[in-house]
Order: C-alpha cells, then sequence, then structure tokens
C-alpha cells in the first residue's frame, strides 16, 4: 500500500510478509508504520503488541535464520470512526461531548475559538509506508 492510507477504516489491517533473517532475531522494530498500535506475530507465534513511537517487539525465543511468516495487525485510531472530524484542532487527547456540538469548553486549548468547526476533514492514517519495514535486532545470548 504504496503512501496510500486508508482513512475511515474502523476494522483492523492486516499486513503480512515473509521475511528471511540472516541471523537470529530477538526483537523487530517496524518501519513506516502509521496506526494507533500494532499486534506482531511471527510463525503464528504471539509476538505482542507495540506502537510508536519505537513499534519494537521483543520475540519469546529467538528467531533463527531462515524465512519467516510475519503479521502485522494494525490498530487504527479510533478518532476515524468516532471524531468530532470538523474540530478545529483535529484529534485531541480529550474529547468532550461539546466538542461534538463544536462548541468551545474544558478540553479546548484556552485560545480556540468559541466555535470550534472547521470545513477542514481531519483523520489518522493508518498503514506501512511501501512494504513492511523491519530492523531485526541480533540475538546476543550466548
Amino acid at each position: 500500500m504504496p503512501r496510500n492510507y486508508l482513512f475511515l477504516l474502523a476494522a483492523i489491517l492486516t499486513v503480512q510478509s515473509d521475511v528471511e533473517f540472516k541471523m537470529a532475531v530477538a526483537q523487530i522494530q517496524l518501519v513506516g508504520v502509521r496506526a494507533d498500535c500494532a499486534h506482531v506475530t511471527i510463525d503464528e507465534v504471539d509476538c505482542g503488541w507495540c506502537w510508536g513511537p519505537d513499534w519494537s517487539v521483543r520475540l519469546p525465543a529467538a528467531a533463527p535464520v531462515a524465512r519467516h511468516k510475519i503479521v502485522v495487525h494494525l490498530i487504527p485510531s479510533t478518532f476515524n470512526f468516532f471524531g468530532p472530524r470538523h474540530h478545529v484542532d483535529g484529534d485531541r487527547h480529550i474529547v468532550s461531548p461539546m466538542q461534538y456540538e463544536y462548541i468551545k469548553n474544558f478540553a479546548d486549548r484556552p485560545d480556540a475559538p468559541q466555535n470550534t468547526r472547521t470545513t477542514f476533514w481531519h483523520f489518522k492514517s493508518v498503514g506501512i509506508d511501501d512494504r513492511l519495514g523491519l530492523k531485526a535486532v541480533p540475538d546476543l545470548s550466548p
């Protein structure tokens, strides 16, 4: 999905790839991720959840030198589904019921206008740049 992100996606987006590890790997870092969080499996082994800015998961056991199937489930922002998408500041870290009515309230910045509605649409992108990008951290255990 090169630089095309799905905006109104309310469902989990799954990306998978076959990757050859040329060394034993203890941890991987996802690169170019656009989501609120991600769940990673390698060869159907649950490696756990990660989120930005680090986007790293430690593998339960080192993955050996071999070809591996990596599946990443991207969890989109609930902001895209629930909004308020026309708020002057876009995705606020705190949302109150009044923000859906676009009336300035305690959850807005102090210098926000009284009418916080704008004609601009705000969304948070979800996807992965170009191809599934990974940085592998070698297993250095004896």
